[in-house]
C-alpha cells in the first residue's frame, strides 16, 4: 500500500511540474472568433468576430511601416535596418591620414542578427564594420581596422538618403580625433 501510494504522489507532482510548464501565450482564447488562436491560454480581449473588424496591415510595431490599426498581420512589415541597405557614397571632414573612409560603401544585414547592419570596405584599408539600428539613429560600437580604434553613432535623416555618422578614433601615436562622414544613397 505505502508503495502505491508513493507512487501515486510522485505521479501527482510530475504532473503538477509539467503542466506549470506550459507557456502564457496571450491572443483571442475564443473559438468562435475570427482570429481565434488555440496556442493562447490568456484571452488579450483581441477577439474579432466580424470581417469588417479586421484590419490588415504590420502589427510590429518595431517595424518601419508599423499600422497601429492592423489588427491581422499581412505579412508586409519592413524591419528598421532594410532602409540602411544598399550602395553609398561618403564624404565628410575626417583625417585623410588617420582615419581615411573609402569613398563608397555597401551596407548589408544579416538576417539572423536582428538590428544589426554590416558597413563593408569601411575604410581604404578596407575591413567590415557592425552596427546597430534603431529606428533611424545608428550605434557603431568600439572596434579596431589595423591600428585605429573607433566607435560613432548618427542617424539616417527621414528621405532614406543619407545618414550622418559622428566617429571617434584613436590611432595611438598616429594621433585621435573626431570626424563626421555623410554616407550619401546611391541605389
Amino acid at each position: 500500500m505505502r508503495k502505491i501510494l508513493f507512487l501515486f504522489s510522485v505521479v501527482f507532482v510530475l504532473t503538477l511540474l509539467l503542466s506549470s510548464c506550459k507557456k502564457n501565450i496571450s491572443g483571442c482564447t475564443d473559438s468562435d472568433a475570427l482570429n481565434y488562436n488555440a496556442n493562447a491560454v490568456i484571452d488579450n480581449g483581441t477577439c474579432l468576430y466580424n470581417h469588417s473588424d479586421i484590419v490588415f496591415g504590420c502589427t510590429d510595431p518595431k517595424a518601419d511601416n508599423y499600422d497601429p490599426n492592423a489588427t491581422t498581420d499581412d505579412g508586409t512589415c519592413i524591419a528598421v535596418r532594410e532602409k540602411f541597405e544598399g550602395e553609398w557614397v561618403i564624404s565628410g571632414d575626417c583625417n585623410e591620414f588617420i582615419f581615411t573612409l573609402a569613398d563608397t560603401s555597401e551596407i548589408n544585414f544579416d538576417s539572423e542578427v536582428p538590428d544589426t547592419v554590416h558597413i563593408a570596405n569601411f575604410s581604404t584599408v578596407g575591413g567590415e564594420v557592425d552596427g546597430i539600428v534603431n529606428g533611424y539613429d545608428i550605434t557603431i560600437f568600439e572596434q579596431t581596422i589595423w591600428l585605429t580604434t573607433f566607435s560613432g553613432s548618427g542617424s539616417m535623416d527621414t528621405s532614406k538618403t543619407q545618414i550622418t555618422i559622428n566617429y571617434i578614433y584613436d590611432a595611438g601615436l598616429l594621433g585621435s580625433g573626431s570626424c563626421t562622414a555623410v554616407y550619401t544613397k546611391v541605389n
